[in-house]
Parts: structure tokens; sequence; C-alpha cells
């Protein structure tokens, strides 16, 4: 029985971490971005640095990949519930013919 609690919190743990991850990646990567330029900077780089910008890039292109990914999944849900509201309503006590 406890091996089948602690199964239950690692999956509760990993499913809310995924989740976390899902939601504040953006938050977290720009994070982690904004660290390494500031270790950059202690160690004597500039914000013209190549290894900076290309730290810049990188960023941008995840941020882009992360809007067109979010705006497909908008999308997608925007044409199905427009579908589900297409369809014709069924009752079960008053079959269509």
């Amino acid at each position: 029985m406890r091996l089948t609690w602690k199964l239950a919190l690692l999956i509760a743990i990993a499913v809310g971490a995924q989740w976390l991850l899902n939601r504040h990646g953006g938050d977290l990567d720009e994070a982690r971005f904004a660290i390494r330029v500031y270790v950059a900077h202690l160690c004597g780089g500039t914000a013209a640095d190549r290894d900076v910008m290309d730290l810049a890039v990188d960023l941008h292109n995840r941020q882009i990949v992360r809007t067109e990914q979010v705006a497909a999944a908008r999308q997608a849900a925007t044409r199905q519930l427009e579908w589900d509201e297409d369809a014709p309503r069924v009752n079960a006590s008053h079959p269509v013919e």
C-alpha cells in the first residue's frame, strides 16, 4: 500500500512539475538568460559580445516557437468550439429523424 501511495505522489509531483514548466517556461527561460548575461558581465563581458548576442538570438527564437505553438493551440481550440456550436444538438428523448 505504501508503494502505491509513493507512486501516486511521484506521479503527482511529475505532473505538477510538467505543468509548471509548460505554464511558466518562458519566464524561466528569460530568467536563465538574464542570469547568464549577468555572469558574463561579472566576468568582464559586454552586451555586444558574440556569446551574449548568440544567447539573445537563441532566446528570441525559442520565444517565437512558443508563441507559434500557443497561437496554433488557440486556433485549434477555437475551430473545435465553432464546430461544436455548429453541430446539431441531439436530445435522447427526441431523436433526430
